[in-house]
């Protein structure tokens, strides 16, 4: 947890050039969603992907209409510690996390309403401050009726690689 907080000081400070969040009105919730975030480590044995669970949590989402108030969201709206989850991992022989911060949205999309769903989810290495990578997944729906959902990415390239691999799903329930 404290790698996510340095990493969210980091990026308020960082995007603080780019965007005013002092004078942006506060958000409120239009409810809330259940999400349960699955990380699975996996390797490639005799020319198959393996994959070995290493973690699992449920956690309660906020969600939010930010229609016409995009950018403030994007730079502004920061989520609740609550609502990430944080798997300790190895990475390549070092320790590491892997921080998953979901989120769903009401919002504006090239003139018309959708609703995303996404997910970060940030691997950082513990003795390693300058280590960090991003594995971003998202999807836009113009239905904008609840629905279940699910959102998965990866940070591996291949059966030669031989860096550790991690497989990330977001269920929306």
């Amino acid at each position: 947890m404290k790698y996510y907080i340095a990493l969210c000081a980091l990026i308020i400070t960082n995007e603080s050039y780019a965007f005013d969040c002092k004078n942006t009105k506060p958000f409120s919730s239009a409810g809330n969603y259940k999400v349960k975030v699955s990380v699975s480590r996996f390797e490639w044995i005799k020319g198959k992907n393996i994959e070995f669970e290493v973690c699992t949590s449920i956690k309660s989402l906020n969600w939010f209409n930010v229609q016409g108030r995009e950018d403030e969201a994007f730079y502004c709206l920061k989520p609740n510690a609550s609502e990430v989850s944080t798997c300790k991992v190895k990475l390549n022989g070092d320790e590491a996390e892997i921080q998953v911060v979901p989120a769903l949205w009401i919002r504006n999309w090239k003139l018309q309403i959708a609703q995303e769903h996404r997910f970060h989810a940030f691997v950082v290495k513990n003795k390693k401050p300058g280590y960090f990578y991003d594995i971003f997944s998202r999807s836009l729906s113009f239905d904008l009726k609840p629905k279940t959902l699910t959102l998965e990415g990866a940070m591996k390239t291949g059966p030669d690689n031989p860096e550790d691999g991690y497989w990330i799903r977001v269920d929306f329930l």
